[in-house]
């Protein structure tokens, strides 16, 4: 439909993204927590489901007693392997859950957690989700695809191996709640978790949201990359769609004509951005304020970011700090530690 098409034209087909239900009960606080690049991972029993991270370790340690009468010298390593099952069993208490779906236009998710429908959906990149939010990495997180089964799970042995474990322990769910195909992150704590500014995509505002709320919302989002939608009914069958309603851009003074689409390499919580330009730079201070404007549109938080700017005949090959012609290609370098009044010692031309 047209208005599928508008919802695709918008979004980056090369990336994957997660949806989170809000009611508008909640919504000056979730504002503050978006506003802020945040989610928060809630502890396990304030969660809706009663029976969040529920299985049975039996077969797990009788699979440890019976090796143990097997291997009566290996004792102490099986003994260890129970103690650290039981320390990850009791990490249940400490652990965060932060869940999404897949599915932005489920009927029941839109009534149950969206206010019925006076509520929004919230738009993340998945990805960026998992990216390390600032210099140091803090927090450790695993993203999971829930899955449902009629039986409660078993873990044992072989999950360590195959690296099943942490999925019967904290992402299986009774087969009933399927319908809301869940997606979640388990970070090592609950309470609020940074996030990069880009794992924010959109929202999407409930088909039954005042215009009041609509606008309290772009208001407080304003100055940032974002993109709105409108959920809708489908006029020719059941279910519903969503179709663009603006899109915010963060105000920049770069010259989006004067350089070729930046390569980005990510490294732990650095950015590394080579960046060639397609115009020739008249001075140093063009190259400084190119840097600057640069950074303030590309920067990703409190992430490190490294900057390489590069001559308009740089062959790609030799965009690299390790290529043999950098010396030769490289215009000006912009990299942790310098600071913006020294960019002049490390502009080169």
């Amino acid at each position: 439909s047209s208005a599928a098409s508008d919802v695709y034209k918008r979004q980056d087909m090369a990336k994957t993204y997660l949806y989170k239900y809000r009611s508008i009960e909640c919504l000056d606080r979730d504002l503050k927590t978006l506003s802020n690049d945040s989610f928060y991972a809630s502890d396990i029993k304030h969660l809706n489901d009663d029976q969040e991270c529920y299985f049975n370790s039996e077969m797990f340690i009788a699979s440890l007693e019976s090796l143990l009468k097997t291997f009566p010298n290996n004792d102490q390593v099986i003994s260890k392997v129970r103690e650290q099952f039981e320390s990850i069993v009791a990490f249940r208490n400490q652990i965060g859950v932060f869940s999404l779906s897949k599915n932005p236009c489920s009927g029941m998710m839109w009534a149950l957690y969206a206010s019925e429908r006076k509520g929004y959906c919230v738009i993340y990149n998945k990805e960026g989700l998992m990216e390390v939010a600032g210099p140091i990495n803090k927090n450790d997180r695993h993203m999971l695809n829930v899955s449902y089964s009629h039986n409660l799970p078993r873990p044992n042995l072989m999950d360590i191996p195959s690296g099943k474990l942490l999925q019967k322990l904290y992402g299986t769910k009774e087969k009933s709640w399927s319908a809301e195909e869940e997606v979640r992150i388990i970070t090592d704590n609950f309470g609020f978790q940074k996030i990069v500014p880009s794992a924010l995509h959109g929202i999407i505002f409930g088909s039954e949201m005042s215009d009041e709320d609509k606008d309290k919302i772009k208001k407080v989002l304003v100055g940032r990359n974002i993109t709105f939608y409108q959920l809708k009914r489908k006029t020719d069958d059941y279910g519903y769609t969503y179709v663009l309603d603006e899109i915010f851009e963060k105000p920049s003074d770069l010259n989006e004509t004067s350089y070729a689409k930046p390569i980005l390499s990510k490294y732990g919580v650095t950015d590394n951005y080579y960046v060639k330009l397609l115009v020739i730079p008249p001075n140093k201070e063009w190259v400084i304020n190119f840097m600057i404007a640069f950074k303030e549109k590309y920067a990703e938080g409190d992430r490190q970011m490294n900057i390489w700017l590069f001559r308009k005949d740089t062959p790609d090959k030799d965009m690299s700090i390790n290529s043999e012609s950098f010396k030769k290609y490289c215009i000006g370098e912009w990299y942790v530690g310098v600071k913006e009044d020294e960019l002049e010692s490390f502009v080169y031309i």
